[in-house]
Order: structure tokens, then sequence, then C-alpha cells
């Protein structure tokens, strides 16, 4: 499922309502690292990487829009894996924290440009349609 947003602060938003559901249901740890949205994600969350960086994760370089899953956080870095396209998960690596707080965001939502290319079941949108100046139609 991805949870779409008309906006990156209404993602934001989305994705700090599911991670206080989850940590709630013990399913991730307390936050503990900052995060570039404003969130702070701890071990268990979902993030995704927003800027291509020469870090190897997992037999490649970590890029824009890779979903990683937090696995420990420690002093300056956080220990994460990496979800490759058939959902299976890399080997741990290192993310410096100093990363995750400028270029990294919950995964749990997104606007229109992160389902791009995407392929899901199910996808609830959260903002009301605006269709200025014409009729709106679903199709």
């Amino acid at each position: 499922m991805l949870l779409l947003a008309g906006s990156n602060a209404e993602a934001a938003d989305l994705a700090r309502r599911v991670q206080a559901k989850l940590t709630k249901l013990g399913t991730v740890g307390p936050p503990q690292a900052s995060l570039a949205d404003g969130n702070h994600a701890g071990v268990g969350d979902l993030i995704r990487a927003r800027l291509n960086i020469e870090i190897d994760a997992g037999g490649r370089a970590l890029t824009n829009r890779d979903t990683l899953q937090i696995t420990a956080v420690r002093g300056p870095d956080a220990e994460v894996r990496r979800q490759r396209l058939d959902g299976t998960w890399t080997e741990l690596f290192q993310v410096p924290r100093s990363y995750l707080a400028r270029n990294a965001e919950l995964a749990y939502a997104g606007n229109v440009h992160v389902a791009q290319g995407r392929t899901v079941d199910t996808v609830p949108f959260s903002s009301p349609i605006r269709c200025p100046g014409r009729p709106c139609t679903s199709a």
C-alpha cells in the first residue's frame, strides 16, 4: 500500500501518523534519528533516501527513492538495509545520521512523484480533488 498525499508537508504528516500507530503496536521503536521531512526514525522504520550518494547500499550506490529499513542507531551512524525491486532486502550497511537529517524521509506516505514507476495494490489519496475551471471526473 502507498499513502498518497497532495504535498510533501501532507505526506510528512501522514507518515508521522502511520509511524505513531506502528510505534504503539510495537512494530517500530521510538524515534531516534532526525529526518529531512521534520520527522524522526527509529529501529524498524522504513525511510526513503532523497539524494544519490556514493554509499555502498548492498552492492550499488544509494539512490534517490531507495527504501531503507533502520535496524540500529549507533553514534553518528544508522545501520540500515535497502529494499530491492523484488521486495527482498540487502545486507546491512551504515548511513551517516547527517545524511538522514538532510536527505531522508519516512517512507509511509508520499506525493504523486513518489508513486511514479511503482506497482501497488492500494493507493489511498488524502487530498481533496481540485479541478479549477472544469468538471471533476474519475477514470
